[in-house]
């Protein structure tokens, strides 16, 4: 079969490392670049090579199955990595920083006032009550609604709950009190957030994500197509033609989409009704990520310095304010700090920035989350095929995941098929 891939984040290169050696496949990609949120950048810190991360950076051994099966064949090395939160109030300069319920440390003068016992309670309160939830059936309850209704108190609230949730998924502190309460709690207790002594143990790429790509590429790195922008997918008579930038019209016989949800509907000739429904529900936001060397995005006190530090600012800039810390995430070997911060909320020192990059996140509402389950409405129909890390919860895990279950599909619709013909002749 010949088969058009269009995007090459890790869903389209998981689905050609498991599509390459029995199809004639093509991969489309319309940036120079092979890896979507695989981004490193390389750079020398004290006469060193430093390679840093800005999009993908970690992974655990609990909630990343297919990906660690995936680079388990490869050729790379894997080194343990250092999950720490931290989350700074602009309004009231109140610090809060660990890495798990018996190592929360508050870094204020007036800490007292915003009642740290009351925060310790909630989080005993939260796994308990979360559990619970978790077994009843009401599936349209937002975390928002869950938390107000169980009580929680406003410093639980604002200054743990929703932006550990914000840094996580890369939104507003807004969205996140809207998210649906059942997605954000299974993935807190799937995730071993529930678990206040036990924990997953993070991850990270030595030298860089780059690597995982640059050896799973290699069998096929011939059939990537960069800085070749699709314009248009026209379905007719059981083909599809793929029209591109720079390349005649090529004909395949089936099509996967690894790009982005909002994307596909302006690539599709026609677009059916399920698909405009379907895909129209899942929306993407912008991200700013910027790598720099500028500490004032940390929270003030070094003994609160985490892996990953939240900002929640005075008034509400419709963005996700966190800063990761690159050293520890990475383990950095170079005394120069680095960081990269998401929708800077105040200005860095322009001196000290290194790079800017743009990000599109999904945005996991009630609608994307319904129309997740709608996947096998679309594909498979019309000889298209979807995968994305949007059809579960927008992480590297997901991306594989989603790749393996639209090839299984497509295997299995193959071999019906054989079999049909087989029965006709």
């Amino acid at each position: 079969m010949k088969i058009a891939i269009i995007g090459s984040g890790v869903a389209g290169l998981t689905a050609a490392h498991l599509l390459h050696q029995q199809h004639d496949i093509a991969v489309y990609e319309s940036s120079n670049h092979i890896g979507g949120h695989v981004n490193t950048i390389d750079l020398y810190a004290e006469e060193i090579p430093v390679s840093i991360d800005t999009g993908f950076i970690v992974f655990n051994n609990w909630t990343y199955p297919s990906f660690e099966k995936l680079i388990g064949e490869l050729n790379i090395q894997i080194q343990d990595s250092e999950m720490s939160f931290s989350a700074k109030c602009e309004a009231t300069g109140f610090e809060w920083s660990g890495s798990g319920l018996q190592s929360l440390i508050f870094n204020n003068d007036n800490w007292k006032q915003l009642k740290p016992y009351q925060i310790f309670y909630d989080i005993v309160r939260f796994k308990k009550l979360a559990l619970a939830f978790l077994d009843q059936t009401d599936k349209k309850q937002s975390l928002g609604d869950f938390l107000n209704s169980n009580k929680f108190s406003t410093a639980f609230i604002k200054y743990y709950i929703l932006p550990m949730g914000a840094a996580i998924w890369s939104s507003t502190l807004v969205q996140i009190n809207d998210y649906p309460a059942r997605s954000f709690l299974t993935f807190f207790k799937n995730h071993g957030l529930l678990n206040l002594k036990v924990r997953p143990q993070w991850k990270t790429i030595a030298g860089g994500s780059k690597q995982y790509v640059s050896e799973l590429i290699k069998p096929f790195k011939n059939k990537i197509h960069t800085n070749t922008a699709v314009k248009n997918v026209k379905r007719v008579a059981a083909r599809v033609e793929i029209f591109s930038e720079g390349r005649a019209p090529e004909y395949f016989d089936h099509v996967i989409f690894a790009c982005h949800s909002d994307q596909v509907l302006s690539l599709l000739d026609h677009s059916s009704s399920n698909e405009i429904k379907v895909l129209g529900n899942i929306q993407y936001q912008k991200n700013i990520a910027v790598l720099h060397t500028d500490e004032s995005t940390m929270p003030v006190r070094k003994s609160a310095w985490s892996s990953w530090n939240y900002l929640v600012p005075v008034e509400d800039t419709g963005n996700a304010n966190v800063t990761y810390y690159m050293n520890r995430l990475q383990n950095l070997k170079c005394k120069q700090d680095y960081f990269v911060t998401l929708n800077p909320y105040q200005e860095i020192n322009a001196s000290k920035i290194i790079k800017t990059i743009d990000y599109m996140h999904p945005v996991f509402d009630q609608h994307a989350i319904e129309a997740q389950q709608q996947h096998d409405s679309i594909s498979g129909q019309n000889n298209t095929w979807y995968c994305g890390a949007y059809w579960r919860n927008g992480f590297h895990e997901d991306g594989v995941w989603s790749a393996i279950r639209a090839v299984e599909q497509f295997n299995r619709f193959i071999n019906d098929e054989k079999l049909y013909l087989q029965r006709a002749s």
